[in-house]
C-alpha cells in the first residue's frame, strides 16, 4: 500500500501549556507520512516559541493576522493542506498512536467510491482520570440522523478523517458564523453528498478541564438556534427530523434559559409548521413542569 501524505490541522489560541500534548501525540503516530499544520489564531501567549522549539520539518506553524475563531483557523489549515487526506486535532486533545494509520487504512481498503469521511471512538478524561469510553455505531442513514440531531454518530472534529478532494468540488468548509457545534454542520454537509463510516476503535483522548473550550453552554445554545433556522427549509421537508430538532433546541433552552423560553419555542415551532400531535402535547406539558436544575444536570451528564 502506498502511504500517502496525511495533513493534520491543529487550530490553537493561547494554549501554549496544552498544545504540546497534542503535538506530541501526532509525533507518536505509527503512520509517519504526515504534515502537522499548527494554525495559531493570533495567540498572545508563547505559543509560537513552544511550537517552533520542535525540530521536525513535518510541523508547520502559521500565525494568523487576527483572531477569527476556530472555524476560520481550520479552514485556513484545509486550504494549506497538501495531503490526500485531512484530519483534525484540537489543542486540548490527543491522538492515540494508531489514529492516523487506522483511519487511513480503513478508507484505503474500502471499495465504496463515495466514502469520503470516517470517524472513530474516544476516551474522555477529567483531571487526568478516564471516565467515559465511547465508540459510535455505524448507521445507514447518517445524514438523516444528523439532521434530527440524534446522538451517537461521532461527528466531533478530532475524531474525523476526510478525503481532501471534496474541498475542490464543493463548499464543505466550516461555517465561520457558528460559535459552537460547527463540526455537526461540517459533517452534515458532507454526508448530504457522500458516505460516512466508523472505525470501531478508540483512537482519540479528549481532555476536559476548567479552561474555556469552544463548546460552552451559551455558545451551544446560540449555535443550535442558528443552525435550526439555517436548515429550516430542509427540515420542513422531513417531519420526523424536524420534530426531533425542535425537541433538541427546546431541551437546551430548558436547561439554560428556563421553562418559559423552552415551552414558547417548542409550541410556536410545532404550531407554525403543523407538527403538533398527542406526543408533542405531552412533551409540551413536561417542558412547562420540568425542573430547570434537574434537566440541566441530565443534559450536562449526557453531553459530556
Amino acid at each position: 500500500m502506498i502511504h500517502e501524505l496525511i495533513s493534520v490541522v491543529l487550530p490553537t489560541y493561547n494554549r501554549s501549556k496544552r498544545v504540546q500534548n497534542a503535538i506530541n501525540s501526532v509525533l507518536q503516530q505509527t503512520y509517519t507520512n504526515w504534515e502537522l499544520l499548527v494554525i495559531d489564531d493570533c495567540s498572545t501567549d508563547d505559543t509560537r516559541e513552544v511550537v517552533r522549539a520542535y525540530n521536525d520539518d513535518r510541523i508547520k506553524y502559521v500565525k494568523l493576522e487576527k483572531n477569527s475563531g476556530v472555524s476560520n483557523a481550520r479552514n485556513e489549515g484545509i486550504k494549506m493542506a497538501a495531503g490526500a487526506y485531512i484530519t483534525f486535532i484540537d489543542s486540548d486533545d490527543e491522538f492515540l498512536p494508531a489514529k492516523i494509520e487506522k483511519q487511513y487504512t480503513w478508507m484505503k481498503s474500502s471499495t465504496d467510491p463515495l466514502l469520503k469521511i470516517v470517524t472513530c471512538g474516544r476516551i474522555d478524561y477529567r483531571n487526568e482520570q478516564p471516565y467515559l469510553r465511547f465508540i459510535p455505531k455505524e448507521f445507514p442513514d447518517t445524514y438523516m440522523r444528523l439532521l434530527g440531531r440524534k446522538k451517537g454518530i461521532g461527528a466531533g472534529t478530532p475524531f474525523l478523517m476526510v478525503k481532501a478532494d471534496i474541498f475542490k468540488t464543493g463548499d464543505f468548509f466550516f461555517d465561520v458564523g457558528f460559535p459552537a457545534m460547527e463540526d455537526w454542520d461540517f459533517v452534515l454537509k458532507i454526508t448530504a453528498q457522500y458516505h460516512f463510516s466508523v472505525v470501531p476503535e478508540i483512537l482519540v483522548k479528549v481532555n476536559h478541564h476548567t479552561e474555556d473550550r469552544v463548546h460552552s453552554n451559551k455558545n451551544a445554545l446560540t449555535a443550535i438556534q442558528m443552525q435550526y433556522h439555517k436548515y429550516l427549509p430542509i427540515l420542513k421537508e422531513n417531519r420526523a427530523q424536524h420534530r426531533s430538532f425542535i425537541n433538541k433546541v427546546a431541551m437546551l433552552l430548558l436547561a439554560f434559559s428556563g421553562n418559559n423560553e423552552s415551552a414558547k419555542f417548542y409550541r410556536s415551532q410545532l404550531q407554525e409548521n403543523k407538527l403538533w400531535g398527542t406526543q408533542q402535547s405531552i412533551q409540551y406539558i413536561g417542558l412547562k413542569l420540568a425542573k430547570k436544575a434537574l434537566i440541566r444536570k441530565i443534559i450536562l451528564k449526557v453531553s459530556n
